[in-house]
């Protein structure tokens, strides 16, 4: 039989449990005992005094005990506060100070600030001299506990190591800048426009008003869609002062909203510093944010377009892209089908030709592509290279008018066996698809940029304007126009039209159509008869010094335009024959009328062009651009549909809004969207023809008075 050793009694061991604070005992204090007496006090004198013969004194007698008592107590009870408070210090530090235990000799407060119990405005602190008084984490750790206990901020201003002594300053409090109500919102919609991932990085402001907003987000692939991000730019300016646009960085995840610059209503043509590096940049406008918008030549947008109707502007922009390049020596045909809008360039020197009949037009379309078809064959050949040859531009203005004139006179011309359309179309196509590299470039000028129209009297419109990729429309725009033109349905569609030059434009190479003013160049004919001296001037600095291409006519043969059989009878002339065969010839000028000169314009001796300071942008007059009237009215009925009662929930971008009844002021509607705060109310952020903005907030069921752009074909 085994024996199993007897169990010991266990005894379970208790949990370990911190140890207690140590914890200093009260300060002693008298103050309630002393109160107590200064009211005993008063009490007995106020009793006493009538039976000592002094009845005058009772009362005296007892407000003094009071006032003592209540002084002293309130004192006390203050001191005793302030008491606990150091207490609490001294064992808080107590670990950081090197001390065994709490101390009051290491710790005191004074010059105490006013209040209940207040805040010491000096702290002095003594420390064991086995501390190592040279770890700045130990200090901040001293001004951090100190400042967690008393309540307040402090800071080290004094630090004597011999005496292991520190001195704490306080730090008075300083008032939290009240957020403005316009930061509030913009971070509000801000947030809920990018989701919970967005921050507003900075907020920048120009005196009291808001002009920029950094934010950073995480919201990715979401902003991919163009549509999305101009939503975005779109509610941003309606729930915000101003107008608005967004600068995106998608690879960075980081974005920029900033109120949009305003652009001065008329801008002088510049005076271009031509360099070999610049020769080939014409510039065309200027646009928000001071950049020079060019075309250039040898860039990826060899060819122009130039889109605006009657009073816009349109003339005035390719007569400066003209005479910049005549000025750089650069030849220039131009195809006018209204017969007067070049006149005053007939005489410009390196304008070669100014064509205005349809013979003319069609013969100089064919003879920009046997010149193309020439340079292709020298370079074919190894005798030249593409760079060998000097630009050569082409300009066919009123493209809607040309199309239709060629149109009709081939129709009377045609004969059987020729095609059934005219093939000065497909020569065209050609020049815009293969000119860039023989150096001829095209300026297509417009009223419209309709899909027929840009097709080259048939197919292909797409094609064809994306071979023109530096394109500028002036004047508002219909949303068919500004899908045609830019791909968007709202872009340019709330350009003010009472502002000559204004309108939307993109260069090659850049994809984003920024609002630009363009450039104000006068016609040498009209500044002529007015006379105005700041168009003269500007006519100066860019009238050419020397001639490098003569001017030019078109001459077609005699034989075949009045032909006649053996016997001298007149046969059917041959116009197409004579057009295919035309020739230039050496242009005769006017015996009645001499060519202009800078001499001329200016009645003095020319200017030079180098020599004169850049002109400055500028607000003077408003300028008569194309026709005595500037501006289309706002009642013409070509662009917009009658007045019609449309729910506020239901206006769209382009949209005519009647903005104050009283003075029938209509704007056009930039963005329509419902309030962060007030859903059921819509924002409608508008534009005037003369550019003043501005916001109408509406109930989304109220009516409001519309007119809306007309259908393209209407």
């Amino acid at each position: 039989m085994t024996r199993t050793a007897p169990r010991r009694p266990t005894t379970r061991r208790p949990a370990e449990v911190p140890l207690p604070t140590l914890q200093m005992l009260p300060r002693p204090n008298s103050w309630l005992r002393d109160s107590t007496v200064c009211v005993a006090a008063g009490m007995c004198a106020f009793g006493a005094a009538p039976l000592t013969g002094h009845p005058d004194l009772a009362f005296p007698g007892l407000m003094l005990g009071l006032s003592a008592g209540l002084a002293r107590g309130a004192h006390g009870a203050r001191a005793k506060s302030r008491g606990e408070l150091a207490d609490r210090l001294a064992e808080a530090l107590a670990p950081q100070l090197g001390l065994r235990g709490p101390d009051r000799r290491a710790v005191k407060l004074d010059r105490w600030s006013r209040g209940w119990p207040g805040a010491p405005r000096r702290v002095h602190l003594r420390y064991a001299p086995g501390i190592d008084d040279t770890d700045p984490a130990w200090r901040s750790e001293i001004v951090k506990a100190a400042s967690r206990r008393l309540l307040a901020d402090y800071k080290l201003t004094g630090h004597d190591r011999r005496r292991c002594r520190i001195r704490l300053e306080w730090l008075p409090p300083t008032a939290e800048p009240a957020i403005p109500v316009v930061q509030a919102r913009a971070e509000r919609t801000v947030l809920e426009l990018l989701g919970p991932t967005a921050a507003v990085t900075k907020f920048s402001w120009s005196g009291e008003a808001l002009i920029a907003i950094d934010v950073r987000h995480e919201a990715g692939a979401k902003l991919a869609s163009a549509q999305h991000r101009h939503r975005i730019e779109r509610v941003v300016s309606t729930m915000l002062p101003g107008r608005w646009r967004a600068l995106w960085k998608l690879e960075e995840d980081t974005l920029r909203f900033e109120v949009r610059p305003t652009l001065p209503a008329l801008v002088e043509h510049p005076l271009a510093v031509v360099t070999p590096a610049t020769l080939d940049r014409l510039p065309l406008a200027v646009g928000e944010d001071g950049e020079i918008l060019e075309w250039n030549l040898r860039g990826q947008g060899p060819h122009l377009m130039v889109v605006g109707r009657t009073g816009t502007g349109k003339t005035v922009v390719i007569n400066g892209v003209v005479m910049e390049a005549a000025a750089r020596g650069i030849p220039v045909w131009i195809c006018d089908p209204k017969r007067i809008e070049f006149m005053g360039l007939r005489r410009w020197p390196n304008v070669q030709v100014v064509a205005t009949t349809v013979e003319h037009m069609v013969a100089l379309i064919y003879r920009a592509w046997d010149e193309m078809e020439r340079r292709y064959a020298l370079v074919e050949a190894g005798q030249a290279d593409e760079g060998d040859f000097t630009p050569l531009i082409l300009v066919l203005d009123e493209y809607r008018d040309l199309v239709g004139m060629i149109n009709e006179w081939y129709a009377r011309i045609k004969v059987r066996g020729m095609p059934s359309r005219c093939s000065a179309f497909e020569k065209f196509t050609s020049l815009a698809r293969r000119g860039r590299s023989a150096r001829v470039h095209l300026i297509l000028g417009t009223q419209r940029p309709d899909a027929d129209i840009l097709a080259g009297g048939g197919s292909g419109g797409g094609e064809l304007r994306d071979n023109f990729a530096t394109r500028i429309s002036l004047g508002r725009l219909s949303p068919q126009g500004a899908q045609m033109m830019w791909d968007a349905s709202y872009i340019g569609v709330t350009i003010p039209r009472g502002i000559p030059g204004r309108g939307t434009a993109v260069s090659a190479g850049d994809d984003r159509p920024m609002e630009v003013q363009s450039y104000w160049t006068p016609d040498p004919r009209r500044a002529a008869k007015v006379g105005t001296r700041e168009d003269l001037a500007i006519l100066s600095r860019l009238r050419p010094t020397t001639v490098k291409h003569p001017a030019l006519q078109v001459q077609l043969p005699e034989e075949l335009l009045h032909p006649s059989d053996d016997d001298g009878n007149p046969l059917p002339a041959l116009m197409w024959e004579a057009v295919m065969v035309a020739e230039f010839v050496p242009a005769m000028e006017p015996a009645e009328e001499e060519p202009l000169s800078p001499a001329d314009l200016l009645a003095g001796r020319p200017l030079n062009r180098l020599a004169l300071p850049a002109p400055r942008l500028s607000e003077r007059r408003q300028v008569a651009v194309e026709e005595p009237h500037l501006v289309d009215d706002i009642d013409d009925d070509a662009d917009y549909d009658p007045p019609a009662d449309v729910r506020a929930d239901q206006l769209r971008e382009g949209d005519l809004v009647l903005v104050e009844e009283a003075t029938a002021l209509w704007g056009v509607v930039e963005s329509a969207e419902r309030d962060v705060d007030e859903v059921d109310l819509v924002l409608v952020d508008w534009r005037s023809d003369s550019d003043e903005a501005g916001t109408l907030a509406v109930s989304d069921d109220e009516l409001v008075s519309v007119r809306r752009p007309r259908e393209a074909g209407e």
